[in-house]
């Protein structure tokens, strides 16, 4: 705002006539509640109020200087918006505003709502405490408790491996083994003078090529026969099965891993 005056500290001079004094205090409390009367209580008639009203502080372009025996708050310009700093008497800044919020992204601090990364091994001596015995969604930390809380009370488990349920497959063709399992192959002959015969493959690549098992009998000399194969395959590999001179009857068994309280 403008002032009725400057500031100045000459005036009075010593040449002024003594009736003018009135005149000149008057003039100095104009002077100084234009000028602290927004920031100040008592500056106008009728307020009976004490203490400050709001502390504007304009914004340096630079951090001042720092005082070993002294804090200082200040304000800078921070992307064009006028930011609260603070420098300590060791010299430290830390920017207290950002963005019309706290600023709080320096490390230690742990936010109460939104995603945050918390680095290192925290300890806590207490839990919250749900309103009914069963903790509401609300409550993760005592949700998790809850749920640690029943597991440790129960016995511990028995493991072991099992097989799944056996599943059907197609001779000649590729599949990829999502868990370790068995391959129990076997060929269905019709009779023939040709030789019958099953060869299962398995290995890391599609096709595979390595053989891990095979059967093959001459049907002319030994009549009408049946060849089957078992044969392990590791998880993530693939398998097929292929048959000679017959159809192929093919069952994949995965491994499965079965607990027991």
């Amino acid at each position: 705002m403008a002032y009725t005056r400057d500031w100045d500290e000459s005036q009075p001079t010593d040449n002024e006539y003594g009736y003018t004094t009135g005149s000149w205090f008057r003039k100095v409390k104009i002077d100084i509640a234009q000028r602290l009367k927004d920031w100040i209580y008592g500056f106008i008639s009728g307020e009976t109020k004490i203490g400050l009203k709001k502390a504007p502080l304009h914004p340096v372009s630079s951090d001042p200087a720092t005082e070993s025996d002294k804090g200082i708050l200040y304000v800078k310009e921070v992307d064009g918006v006028k930011e609260l700093f603070y420098k300590d008497s060791g010299g430290n800044v830390k920017q207290l505003t950002s963005q019309g919020k706290l600023n709080l992204t320096d490390e230690g601090v742990v936010y109460l709502t939104g995603d945050q990364t918390i680095n290192g091994v925290k300890t806590f001596n207490s839990f919250p405490v749900t309103p009914s015995a069963n903790p509401s969604s609300d409550y993760e930390v005592a949700n998790k408790k809850y749920v640690d809380d029943k597991i440790s009370s129960l016995p511990s488990p028995i493991g072991g491996l099992d097989f799944g349920v056996p599943v059907s497959k197609n001779a000649g063709t590729v599949y990829h083994a999502d868990a370790p399992g068995f391959v129990v192959a076997y060929t269905n002959p019709t009779g023939g003078g040709s030789g019958v015969g099953i060869i299962g493959y398995s290995d890391s690549s599609n096709p595979p090529s390595t053989i891990r098992q095979r059967s093959y009998v001459d049907v002319a000399e030994n009549g009408t026969v049946s060849c089957p194969i078992t044969f392990p395959v590791k998880k993530g590999d693939y398998w097929k099965v292929v048959s000679q001179n017959a159809s192929a009857t093919i069952w994949w068994i995965p491994l499965e891993i079965s607990y027991a309280w």
